[in-house]
């Protein structure tokens, strides 16, 4: 916003034009005092863009050595692994805010070359934190928000891509391989190998959540291509994992609602799924993305099935 930019320039201008505030002092008095709070953190990504590289490499060395209590930052979740369900206590992301900040500082330097030294030790110890997940595994968005800054920084590095891809194999992890799907997706959408990947990916991986995750960003990134609806089909009819089946359905329905096989195959899935959240969730997008449709047939069978379904 134009309040946070005008904040970072303010800081900016006290820095390199008045010089009334040392590197020393932006370090410890704005960016010591505010790293743990995430409203600043705009404001401080905005400054970081504004200097000079080799300051930036400064505040990011500053950011690294800072210490985090993450017991103050756990929460009880209950995961999903082979079929049996496991209360375990996992990391949110606030336990890794300082490493997060120093990623997202990098991110705005524009001549990196400048730093290299600092910037590789930083994604060293990003990637050192996933590779390790100690003492608490992450929460969803923890991983996702490491993996992502890796994928961000590291964009240039040729290493990157065959480490994410590495991280699909992280079978004790819960939740960063399907964390790696998405930065592959989202920062390699161009590269000829992401694609296919993903389709083998969503078929075939062991980790219903990566299957998943897959499919969604299938749906999403390539939702013109030949193959992309077909696809999906096949899986919401046939995957042997609910969750996958529950993903296709909805990205089926929001994305080619116009699509003239879309309503009947929501409308099959609603009555013979196997499992009733599929069943469920596929009356919920006909009640959703069809609630104004003439057809009273139509209507009557999404009253139909939403009756059945509370009184089951």
């Amino acid at each position: 916003t134009f309040l946070e930019y005008f904040c970072a320039s303010e800081y900016v201008r006290q820095f390199q034009q008045a010089q009334t505030l040392t590197i020393e002092q932006l370090i410890t008095e704005v960016f010591g005092k505010h790293w743990q709070d995430e409203s600043w953190h705009e404001v401080l990504r905005l400054i970081a863009g504004m200097i000079d590289a080799r300051f930036v490499g400064e505040i990011i060395e500053y950011l690294m050595e800072q210490k985090i209590n993450r017991r103050e930052f756990v929460n009880e979740m209950s995961i999903q692994r082979n079929r049996r369900w496991r209360h375990k206590k996992v990391l949110r992301k606030e336990g890794l805010l300082n490493l997060l900040l120093a990623a997202n500082c990098l991110a705005e330097v524009r001549n990196k070359a400048a730093i290299a030294p600092i910037a590789n030790r930083l994604q060293e110890v990003l990637k050192k934190e996933v590779e390790q997940e100690y003492p608490y595994p992450f929460k969803p968005e923890a991983a996702a928000a490491v993996v992502s800054a890796i994928a961000t920084v590291g964009q240039d590095t040729p290493t990157t891509l065959n480490w994410l891809k590495s991280c699909l194999q992280f079978s004790s992890s819960p939740f960063v391989p399907e964390a790696a799907v998405q930065a592959i997706a989202q920062n390699w959408k161009d590269n000829p190998e992401t694609l296919p990947l993903l389709r083998q990916l969503a078929q075939s991986d062991n980790n219903s959540n990566v299957r998943g995750t897959a499919v969604e960003e299938i749906a999403r990134g390539w939702k013109d291509d030949s193959e992309t609806l077909p696809l999906l089909r096949q899986l919401a009819q046939s995957d042997k994992y609910e969750w996958v089946r529950h993903v296709a359905v909805v990205e089926i329905a929001r994305a080619w609602k116009d699509n003239s096989e879309t309503l009947p195959l929501l409308q099959q899935l609603a009555q013979s799924d196997d499992n009733s959240n599929v069943r469920d969730k596929a009356v919920e997008e006909i009640a959703r993305g069809w609630k104004d449709d003439s057809d009273e047939k139509l209507r009557e069978f999404a009253r139909e099935e939403l009756e059945l379904r509370m009184e089951n």
